[in-house]
């Protein structure tokens, strides 16, 4: 599996993260894997989002989009 690492801007803080990025088999997706800091996101990939979260995100994406 290999590893990339990119810089990146995270959800609503817009304070970049450095993230890793672990790439598999073809036809898998690819691991994305946070460094373990306070950022909500962060946190909520290593305890589990609710699903009122990922209703947030979503919306916020596709308000984003429009």
């Amino acid at each position: 599996m290999a590893e990339h690492r990119s810089r990146c801007l995270l959800a609503q803080h817009h304070q970049p993260e450095e993230t890793h990025v672990h790439t598999r088999q073809v036809g898998q997706r690819p691991f994305i894997e946070l460094e373990p800091t306070s950022h909500a996101l962060a946190i909520e990939q290593r305890t589990g989002i609710t699903m009122d979260r990922v209703r947030e995100i979503a919306e916020a994406v596709i308000h984003s989009a429009n």
